[in-house]
């Protein structure tokens, strides 16, 4: 964009018989400051949609990033300067002056709680950063910008509720800002869902992304219960409270078994990584050749499984040990559900172990970092793992304020 000429153009969003309110000039170039180096990209889904972002809060600038990496315009007016801010959430955006833009023109605003600086026109979507959804009683008094940690206690993310609880670990403590980001993502959802049934019936409406609502979405899906369905999509816990719950749904290991497995993972972290490896083979951590560890993420999605497989070679394999990929939502499939690579956190023990021994043999011949960039580029999520200490030391962390320098004794 930085690179256009010097000229206002004008572009249609949606359809252009729509409403007039849709053509949008753009601002011309001595108005624009580019937030990001300019990358060629091809076409994306949100190009000719204009977002205004007027936001402090890393819900409503998470949202806009999230428009922006899809190729909308966002416009962020009037930006904080400084090493406070974090750099990463201005990717592919662009710095406006107030003065320099028409409200009118924007498709989305994104502004934090009550801010009346932007009034939204009947065919705008408007979204707001709160901390409680209007109208609640109980926590409608916190401020909007109500601090992180406190939103996370209140959730229910300072518990015991990791994936390995039930090897008596102590309560878990993140410092990610898990809240406000959940926040950010739904609230683009949101907008985008708004901006399409806006080519239904012509209006816009107003979006509230609550900080709170949006972690407990996260936590309530680890902790919902569901009763009444069909065996075949009685879903398979992704967290396991205790040994009876495994063998519950674990097929292929005895109890005394699993105790053994258990003890010695208590003990032993390098254990521990064994045995997360056995019951989440395609999202555990693994050792590359550098002794640095990488984790795959294949969760509950049936293309990642299946791609994982094809990509590092060993589908052949993988088919070989009786697993099969079939449609979860079929009842025939019901009699596979302990080794289908469409339910990829529910194999069946003796399965799970035959594939972890793949991707652990598959991880140790390249770097961490090599794993990162190769799987990546494929488009199979990944990530390499850091230590506390040198996650401590990323400069990236410092720069989101996770860590900080303090005075003081250790004592």
């Amino acid at each position: 964009r930085s690179q256009a000429p010097r000229r206002a153009v004008r572009q249609m969003a949606f359809c252009a018989h729509h409403r007039s309110w849709l053509a949008k000039p753009r601002l011309p170039l001595v108005a624009r400051r580019s937030l990001s180096a300019a990358v060629a990209k091809p076409r994306l889904p949100f190009e000719g949609v204009r977002v205004l972002e007027k936001t402090n809060l890393l819900s409503g600038r998470l949202t806009g990033l999230l428009f922006a990496d899809q190729g909308a315009e966002v416009l962020v007016i009037d930006p904080k300067e400084g090493g406070s801010v974090d750099s990463y959430l201005n990717r592919n955006k662009i710095a406006v002056r107030a003065s320099d833009v028409d409200p009118s023109s924007a498709d989305i605003i994104l502004v934090d709680g009550a801010d009346a600086s932007l009034a939204r026109l009947p065919h705008q979507v408007l979204m707001r950063t709160v901390a409680a959804l209007p109208g609640d009683e109980r926590f409608g008094h916190l401020p909007d910008d109500v601090d992180e940690d406190y939103l996370s206690a209140l959730t229910g993310f300072f518990t015991d509720m990791d994936m390995m609880g039930w090897l008596d670990r102590p309560v878990t403590y993140t410092p990610l800002q898990l809240c406000s980001i959940y926040a950010g993502v739904i609230g683009a959802n949101a907008c985008a869902a708004a901006l399409l049934d806006r080519l239904r019936c012509g209006q816009g409406r107003e979006i509230h992304a609550s900080r709170i609502a949006g972690g407990l979405s996260a936590i309530g899906a680890l902790c919902l219960k569901q009763r009444g369905l069909p065996p075949h999509l009685d879903p398979v816990p992704a967290i396991y409270k205790s040994t009876a719950d495994i063998l519950a749904k674990r097929r292929g290991i005895e109890p005394s078994e699993l105790d053994a497995y258990k003890q010695a993972a208590i003990s032993d972290p390098a254990k521990q990584a064994w045995l997360f490896q056995r019951l989440y083979p395609f999202m555990a951590p693994y050792k590359c050749s550098d002794g640095e560890w990488i984790l795959p993420m294949a969760t509950f999605n049936r293309r990642l499984a299946t791609g994982y497989c094809a990509y590092l070679g060993f589908a052949d394999d993988v088919s070989a040990f009786g697993i099969v990929d079939r449609d979860p939502y079929d009842p025939a499939s019901a009699p596979f559900d302990d080794r289908n690579l469409a339910l990829p956190i529910g194999f069946n023990f003796p399965s799970s172990c035959k594939v972890a021994e793949l991707f652990e043999a598959k991880f140790l011949q390249k770097t961490a970092l090599e794993w990162e960039a190769e799987l990546e580029a494929a488009g199979l999520p990944c990530a390499v793992i850091q230590t506390w200490e040198a996650w401590m030391r990323d400069p990236d962390a410092r720069a989101a304020r996770i860590f900080a320098e303090v005075g003081g004794e250790v004592q």
